[in-house]
């Protein structure tokens, strides 16, 4: 990939999660689902539309895979049956590593991952840098279970 398309990508992926960003905090849709995901009866209640919120979820997922799949194309020249699986788990260490309840973090622990990988492959050999991820996930499960962004709830 050229160094001007891989610079199309990035901007178009900051693009995305700034507009992924505006939406979840800005709108209308991201107080909804912010109160789904915290109490669906008491979201209902105020009048939360909680299935169609989920529907949403849904297809606002879809649609982000699919943008992805399509900003990663061009950097492939080949694909194979596990090519799913290692960017789940990569997916599942970002996420674990910037906390499970915010897509900020999420978006953080995605670039601590990626630049993780590119650091192996600079320092060690390109094959290693499927096993990032995964060693990444083992050594967050093991030493903090609980995520690294602990939160402690109060019921009063």
């Amino acid at each position: 990939m050229s160094s001007s398309s891989a610079s199309a990508v990035i901007a178009l992926a900051l693009l995305a999660a700034i507009a992924t960003d505006v939406l979840l905090v800005r709108s209308r849709f991201g107080k909804g689902l912010r109160a789904v995901a915290d109490d669906p009866d008491a979201a209902a209640l105020c009048g939360v539309p909680a299935r169609r919120v989920v529907l949403q979820v849904f297809l606002l997922a879809g649609l982000l895979a699919g943008f992805a799949g399509l900003l990663d194309a061009p950097g492939r020249t080949s694909l194979s049956v596990d090519d799913g699986v290692v960017l789940g788990l990569a997916g599942i260490a970002a996420a674990l590593l910037g906390g499970l309840g915010s897509p900020r973090g999420a978006l953080l622990g995605g670039l601590a991952v990626g630049l993780l990988q590119a650091v192996v492959v600079t320092a060690l050999d390109a094959r290693f840098t499927d096993v990032v991820p995964l060693t990444l996930l083992v050594v967050l499960l093991a030493l903090r279970p609980e995520g690294l962004r602990r939160r402690t709830t109060v019921l009063v």
